[in-house]
């Protein structure tokens, strides 16, 4: 049996610069992504396979959207107030012949890493626990003292002629 010719391809987000990271709703008739069509990117709900509704779910930056499997969540990633945090957050979202988004929450903010893939996390079968990879990289530490050496060279030739 050949499958030759028994797809269809068309284009999806025609016009829409940079979407990535798609995810499916449980019923597969909508689908999350993340775009950079504002400048910045954020996370959208568009219904599949189009055309549709579209709404954006994230505001203030968001990406890696994730569903829960009762499909009346939406997780999704931003930036942490502290420097290479990550945020976790979650959205309650109504699917019908158009998606209603809550607002969404915070649910904790850590130093996580993330993965080449589509998901930087995942999310347990009754979506009560989220999975995530702990980030090895040692945080940044900020500055907090500058020392200036004011006629370095003349520092430079006396060390050299104590060494002598």
């Amino acid at each position: 049996m050949s499958l030759q010719g028994a797809f269809e391809e068309r284009p999806y987000l025609s016009g829409v610069s940079s979407a990535s990271k798609p995810s499916f709703s449980p019923d597969g008739r909508w689908l999350a992504y993340e775009s950079a069509e504002t400048g910045r990117i954020e996370v959208y709900v568009q219904s599949f396979p189009g055309p549709g509704t579209r709404e954006q779910i994230s505001s203030g930056g968001g990406d890696s959207p994730l569903w829960n499997r009762n499909g009346r969540e939406l997780f999704y990633l931003s930036r942490g107030e502290a420097p290479g945090t990550i945020r976790v957050n979650t959205v309650d979202v109504t699917l019908g012949s158009t998606v209603t988004a809550g607002t969404p929450r915070q649910l904790f903010e850590g130093r996580f890493g993330r993965t080449g893939g589509p998901t930087a996390y995942d999310v347990s079968l009754d979506g009560s626990r989220l999975l995530m990879s702990e980030s090895l990289v040692p945080p940044i530490q900020p500055v907090t003292r500058i020392r200036v050496v004011l006629n370095w060279f003349e520092e430079l030739r006396r060390a050299q002629t104590l060494s002598k």
